[in-house]
């Protein structure tokens, strides 16, 4: 009798997948940089309505056919020493062509020194660059990670991109990621990563343990760790770094670390001209989690919309043998979720020593500064979008209590901060740029500049007679007054301002000059270096009302160098 039942359930199971319609599938799958592309295997398994699967192999053109019941199906195509593609939730209810599927080898394993030529290249697992090594990879190289895939760094890595053709780490098989970049010991010479888009890493994008290098001119976005006891930006132990010119955004920690875009403990870095946005972490310090035994220097550098779950949104300093010197930098909307204090501590937490000077911050609630008992914090020459004593948090008394007016002639308290609307250039679209208007210009203090260029590469002390008797203002960013004094005045004038640049999701841009009317016809178009127009916008008066800032999106062109022009007006930005 069972015997019988389970004849009659298979004969079931059998006649309902023989009823259901056979359908062709074809196609082909090719290897990259072959001219012959049989045994590449495609596996079909059908995952509704039935179980089933079945299986063919290319020919050496890299056709195949294949004749399958209808279904949804989850294809597999392999061929030893290329990637694996894999297609997933396919609808196969007709016949049906699938788009032609190019096999990468995985070319890169084991030892890696000398030079890697342009082009996409493959990781699958660990490679290694031994001591006293040097690896060197080319502009326009794409390193692209399988889930295990990682670099590890032990001897010397030279990855300097272009403006225009930048290097690129990122992962594979999306949304699966990478174990990042990782330096080991690499401190007898100096590793540069210069121009390179570092992105969708699992692990830390880049670490590095007692090493040193200098990264500028880098985008390091789109990183998460979740349960993996790393930071998804850059970890610094007992290293020395010099970062500057480096994006850092979208950097994402859901564990229970400090840090999203840089954490360092111990050894010198150096941060400069960089901008950090919209990174986050379920602790303190969603920017720079500075720990112990670390000297950390940051200059000219932007803070915007950075999120911490606790305290210190941009920065958190903890104690033991820690000094943060941090100087005409500007902070802007950075928030805290979950305060652990009785209020939230919206931007900078200090255990250990800190220095913070000619800064600027535009944030939303208070107070935006917390100082512990034991700690040691000197600010001076700062802004502060509104408030004064509620401000700061267990600091100095006599912090945000006004006695006196500034060489300016505004309010300020002993230490010449002042307590004022900064008039940044785009409070809406957080663009902290200076107008012309702004109590911050000029309200600095020289002896703290340490470099004579802004985070945007203009003088950092503005004097527009072009004598020496310049003062420094507060911000990343200084004022760059225009005076029709001369034939060079005239030229800045007429100089299209293009912000942020480079750029990965839009730009904005300013009119060139006071008095700057559209003529009939002024379109704004955009060309890539072809000479090819890829984006067209009516007139000038998509800028807004003249001379005010209007975001263009860039986000779906390639990355490279574009060229924005109004009516006579030309001027080069980067997309990344």
């Amino acid at each position: 009798m069972k015997i019988l039942v389970l004849i009659s359930f298979l004969f079931l199971v059998t006649n309902q997948i023989f009823c259901q319609k056979i359908v062709k599938v074809d196609g082909y799958a090719l290897l990259n940089d072959e001219t012959v592309h049989s045994g590449i295997e495609l596996k079909f398994v059908m995952i509704a309505p039935d179980s089933y699967k079945d299986s063919t192999q290319t020919s050496p053109t890299g056709y195949y056919s294949l004749n399958l019941f209808e279904g949804i199906y989850n294809i597999s195509i392999t061929k030893e020493g290329f990637d694996t593609p894999l297609l997933e939730d396919v609808k196969i209810f007709d016949t049906l062509t699938l788009d032609t599927k190019i096999l990468y080898k995985i070319d890169l394993t084991g030892s890696l020194s000398g030079n890697i030529a342009t082009g996409l290249h493959i990781l699958q697992d660990s490679c290694f660059v031994l001591k006293g090594d040097t690896l060197i990879l080319e502009p326009g190289v794409k390193l692209k990670f399988k889930s295990q895939g990682k670099l590890m760094i032990f001897g010397t890595l030279i990855a300097e991109g272009t403006l225009s053709d930048s290097i690129i780490f990122d992962e594979y098989d999306t949304n699966i990621g990478w174990k990042g970049l990782h330096f080991i010991g690499a401190s007898e010479t100096i590793s540069s990563l210069e121009y390179c888009r570092v992105s969708k890493s699992k692990y830390s994008a880049i670490r590095f343990d007692n090493s040193k290098a200098n990264i500028s001119n880098c985008l390091i976005s789109d990183n998460l760790t979740n349960g993996s006891s790393t930071v998804p930006g850059i970890e610094s132990y007992n290293s020395t770094l010099v970062i500057s010119k480096t994006f850092f955004k979208n950097n994402i920690d859901l564990s229970l670390l400090q840090g999203a875009a840089i954490r360092i403990e111990g050894g010198k870095v150096s941060i400069i001209s960089s901008r950090f946005e919209k990174n986050s972490c379920n602790q303190w310090g969603s920017a720079i989690s500075i720990r112990e035994n670390s000297t950390v220097n940051v200059y000219n550098s932007e803070f915007l919309n950075n999120i911490s779950k606790y305290n210190g949104a941009s920065i958190h300093i903890d104690p033991n043998n820690v000094i943060a010197n941090i100087i005409n930098c500007s902070f802007y909307h950075n928030i805290v979720t979950k305060p652990t204090f009785k209020y939230n501590i919206n931007s900078i937490t200090i255990f250990g020593n800190a220095n913070i000077y000619n800064c600027l911050f535009f944030e939303s609630n208070f107070p935006i500064i917390y100082k512990s008992e034991k700690a040691k914090l000197d600010i001076k020459n700062c802004c502060f979008s509104y408030g004064s004593k509620s401000v700061f948090y267990g600091c100095n008394e006599w912090l945000g209590e006004i006695v006196k007016k500034n060489s300016n002639n505004i309010d300020c308290d002993v230490y010449n901060n002042i307590y004022t609307n900064p008039r940044i250039l785009d409070a809406a679209k957080g663009d902290v740029r200076l107008s012309q208007n702004s109590d911050c210009i000029d309200a600095g203090d020289n002896q703290y500049s340490i470099y004579d260029k802004d985070i945007a590469d203009n003088a950092r002390i503005y004097s527009p007679n072009q004598d020496s008797t310049g003062i420094i203002d507060i911000g990343a960013y200084e004022f760059q007054g225009v005076f029709v004094t001369n034939v060079e005045s005239e030229i800045l004038q007429n100089k299209l301002n293009i912000f942020p640049n480079p750029a990965m999701d839009y730009i904005t841009i300013t009119k060139p000059s006071e008095g700057f009317e559209p003529s009939e016809g002024s379109e704004v178009k955009i060309f890539n270096t072809l000479g090819e127009c890829v984006i067209e916008l009516a007139d000038v008066q998509h800028l807004g009302d003249v001379g005010h800032l209007q975001r263009i999106y860039i986000s779906h062109l390639p990355r490279g160098v574009y060229y924005v022009r109004i009516g006579i007006r030309t001027q080069m930005f980067v997309k990344m």
